[in-house]
């Protein structure tokens, strides 16, 4: 009876740099291809029941099922002799470790021959759709991966294609930093009890070349950090880093419009018309005609949240009003359970923190997400990376375009733009003429 794979429970193989294998799956040479039925999977090392596996055992209790997420198509889970996330976005891979072995911070996951950098590694069967693995398919377990004997590999944003996985470990190696945006201040914290950190805002940082940290860091502007940790009698730690985004609503900016639902609908009720959302100069509408329609219904289960609208997509929101959007705050929680939803906005920057709203079914009070305008303007696209509920608050300033061409307010039938200068008749876009502001096309 043919076995295509080969999977291997290794206690503690040595490897270079003072590294361990504490696990290792391969595809054997010349695997043949596995279609799996619509929501189905295979289990590859215990509890097969396909005639072909029933005689492979694994050594206490390690396996990886692959699952096949699609709820209509059956979908080639091996392929060409690797595992095949590429046109499986649904789909994963889920790795139980040998009995008695758990992931400790700073092992890192490794891919074996990846043909796609990328993807993600997960300790839930939530979907993941955001690359948390590095360009050489490599993922460091931070803190909360610790103690954890299962872990997932999901597609992400790439589509990775590979022939096994290894779980290595440096025991005398510092456990890298976590770095993570507490209260609007950079936190930088270590797993290795009694280690120190340094860190930069440029690569290839180590204790030498870093600044020691010892407090929280204001954030001030738009940068990266890169941290490594480091105790005494112990190897420096893997290099960290985190990019941090930095953006403040103006404090002159004024809140515009609340564009949210009118009244609390009950879950259940139909969707009702976009029109609820609008108020004075101000509009939400869907970008594009394959976006889903804006939708007024209230949230998920018993986490409902009055005033949040469904969306998926682009949303743009637009105002014809005499002072220019200066940023919006999206306020509330991703349309799933499980999975956070990232917010961005074409010409624009979250403020410090990240830009996701939290799962619908750990949500008792809405996410918020600011966004600031690089430079004000009438209208920006707000995109969001799944369905989300959402309202949004729009806050406005005074267009400093808008207050020159106040000198400009002859009846002559001259046309200025915004900042005022004289245009010729032929110029398309928002102006002004006799006083009034217009669209010419």
């Amino acid at each position: 009876m043919k076995k295509f794979f080969t999977l291997i429970a290794v206690a503690y193989a040595t490897l270079s740099m003072n590294a361990t294998e504490i696990f290792k799956f391969t595809l054997a040479d010349g695997a043949a291809d596995v279609t799996i039925d619509a929501e189905n999977q295979m289990i590859l090392g215990k509890n097969t029941t396909d005639p072909e596996y029933t005689s492979y055992t694994i050594t206490e209790g390690a396996s990886l099922t692959l699952y096949n997420g699609h709820a209509s198509t059956a979908k080639k889970l091996i392929a060409s002799g690797k595992i095949d996330l590429g046109g499986s976005g649904g789909s994963y891979v889920k790795v139980d470790l040998p009995s008695g072995v758990t992931l400790k911070s700073g092992d890192i996951i490794k891919l074996l021959d990846g043909t796609a950098p990328g993807g993600a590694i997960s300790y839930s069967s939530s979907k993941v759709t955001t690359d948390n693995m590095s360009s050489t398919n490599e993922y460091i377990v931070p803190a909360d991966g610790d103690g954890k004997s299962t872990f997932y590999i999901w597609r992400g944003a790439t589509k990775p294609k590979f022939t096994g996985v290894t779980v290595e470990r440096n025991e005398n190696q510092t456990n890298p930093p976590t770095i993570t945006v507490e209260n609007g201040k950079v936190v930088m914290t270590c797993g290795t009890a009694g280690a120190s950190i340094y860190y930069a805002t440029a690569t290839g940082v180590t204790p030498s070349t870093g600044t020691l940290y010892s407090a929280p860091l204001a954030i001030t502007s738009s940068v990266t950090y890169y941290a490594v940790a480091q105790k005494e009698g112990m190897e420096v730690s893997k290099e960290a880093s985190m990019a941090v985004e930095y953006a403040a609503i103006p404090t002159d900016a004024t809140l515009g419009a609340t564009l949210k639902a009118t009244a609390t609908i009950p879950a259940g009720d139909s969707d009702q018309d976009l029109e609820n959302i609008t108020e004075g100069t101000f509009t939400a509408t869907k970008g594009t005609e394959s976006d889903a329609a804006l939708a007024n219904t209230a949230p998920y289960g018993t986490h409902a949240i009055a005033g949040l609208v469904k969306v998926k997509k682009t949303v743009t929101i637009a105002t014809t009003g005499d002072k220019d959007i200066a940023a919006i705050r999206v306020k509330g929680i991703s349309n799933s359970d499980g999975n956070t939803q990232a917010v961005t906005a074409t010409g624009m920057k979250f403020t410090t923190g990240n830009n996701l709203l939290p799962p619908r079914d750990t949500a008792t009070e809405p996410g918020v997400v600011d966004l600031v305008a690089e430079t004000p303007g009438k209208s920006f696209a707000v995109f969001f990376s799944g369905q989300a509920r959402v309202m949004f608050e729009v806050y406005t300033i005074t267009s400093t375009g808008i207050q020159e061409v106040k000198k400009f307010e002859a009846t002559d039938g001259a046309i200025y733009n915004l900042a005022g200068q004289k245009v010729e008749n032929g110029y398309k876009g928002l102006v002004i003429k006799n006083g009034k502001k217009m669209i010419q096309k």
